[in-house]
């Protein structure tokens, strides 16, 4: 569960996912949380479409979902969207630390937590 308090998600949050945590449909890639298999948009699979279809169970859109998508002319956002945001990567990044898993790219993360500390700090 995404609590709250998550102001942003970033497009590239859950890059280098385990494969099972995903659930592609319509072109599009979804992180699946508790029983959401469509929870968080996190990228666009095939990026010459020019339409495209979010799940209308998504709660959460990374941002940069739809970058290099040079064709896309529309998009239509789903009522349960809640977030359009920069932060799932902490939440992603925390988890797989709990989890005993290894981070991509750990300064990223630092430099992610810092900047929400600071952020939260004013």
């Amino acid at each position: 569960t995404i609590p709250n308090s998550v102001t942003s998600i970033s497009g590239s949050a859950f890059s280098g996912c385990h494969s099972s945590l995903y659930t592609t449909e319509n072109n599009l890639t979804y992180v699946k949380a508790n029983d959401n298999p469509y929870c968080i948009l996190i990228e666009a699979t095939n990026k010459n479409l020019s339409t495209y279809q979010i799940n209308s169970n998504t709660k959460h859109i990374a941002s940069c979902v739809y970058e290099n998508c040079e064709s896309l002319t529309t998009i239509e956002i789903p009522n349960s969207v809640t977030k359009i945001n920069d932060y799932a990567f902490l939440l992603y990044s925390q988890a797989l630390l709990i989890e005993g898993f290894p981070l991509k790219d750990p300064v990223l993360f630092s430099n992610k937590m810092c900047e929400l500390m600071v952020k939260s700090s004013k």
